[in-house]
């Protein structure tokens, strides 16, 4: 139990280990900085836990709202999308006669040649299925947040590929307007001008791969910069999956800014 005084404006955040923080220390992950920009009168509370897509987030929502959040701010999970991936896959009749053509060195190399890389292709149409299969949860989560007539943000990270995994919650945020506040992706092209603040860090001005990669490369006997091209934002991750300190840093200013401009609780009392 957390009392909550009258003049207190409480940001609740739901994710997964992006979110948690995993590979950072407390004050490094984007909630605590988020909470160190914040007035004096907003409160961030972190509930965010490893592999958490959207049923976990809606149960922890729903256990945490005596807290009476007054926005909900949600860190969509690339978990909903390898799901749905792994669902179809299992259900693919085809997928599993067929399944000796995926291993085939030549049969990859003939295809990207005739068909070019249908990586992003395949990315948009699993992301329509998880819009699909995880609808009645997204509309659930917005549910939850209704129940303490909260505002839902939804905060979105890339992957190391530079492919999006959080639009499902996106869509749901179009079509619960009433309720959310907004839906934004971290600002990777700067076009924010975010970065700015954050070049002094080495691990976004060096110009050599960093250590997990380079590391990866000679692993799979792979020429670095090959990987480094197939992971273009390899200089704001600890990993192929978790955002470093950098990426934290850039996500707690974009929010910053953007509460500033659109939520009357950044306001003083």
């Amino acid at each position: 139990p957390k009392t909550k005084a009258p003049t207190t404006q409480r940001i609740l955040l739901v994710g997964d280990s992006i979110s948690y923080g995993k590979g950072l220390t407390v004050k490094q992950r984007y909630s605590d900085q988020l909470q160190a920009n914040a007035p004096s009168h907003v409160e961030v509370l972190n509930i965010s836990y490893p592999a958490c897509g959207t049923v976990c987030m809606v149960a922890y929502l729903n256990e945490f709202l005596h807290l009476k959040p007054d926005l909900v701010l949600v860190q969509p999970s690339g978990n909903d999308v390898d799901h749905t991936m792994g669902r179809a896959a299992k259900q693919s009749a085809v997928g599993n006669s067929t399944r000796w053509l995926l291993e085939s060195r030549s049969i990859q190399i003939l295809s990207y040649w005739l068909y070019g890389d249908a990586k992003s292709g395949q990315i948009d149409e699993a992301v329509k299925e998880t819009s699909k299969f995880y609808k009645p949860h997204t509309d659930a989560l917005f549910a939850a947040a209704k129940k303490t007539g909260a505002k839902v943000l939804i905060m979105s990270f890339p992957g190391t590929n530079a492919a999006w995994y959080g639009d499902h919650l996106h869509t749901a945020c179009s079509d619960h307007g009433e309720l959310c506040l907004g839906a934004i992706k971290l600002d990777i092209d700067n076009k924010g001008g975010f970065l700015d603040t954050v070049k002094h860090f080495r691990e976004f001005t060096q110009k050599e791969l960093p250590a997990w990669l380079s590391e990866s490369a000679e692993l799979l006997d792979l020429r670095p910069k090959v990987l480094g091209e197939l992971f273009p934002n390899h200089h704001l991750f600890m990993d192929i999956v978790h955002p470093n300190r950098v990426a934290n840093v850039l996500a707690a200013n974009q929010l910053t800014d953007f509460l500033q401009k659109n939520w009357d609780g950044w306001k003083a009392p």
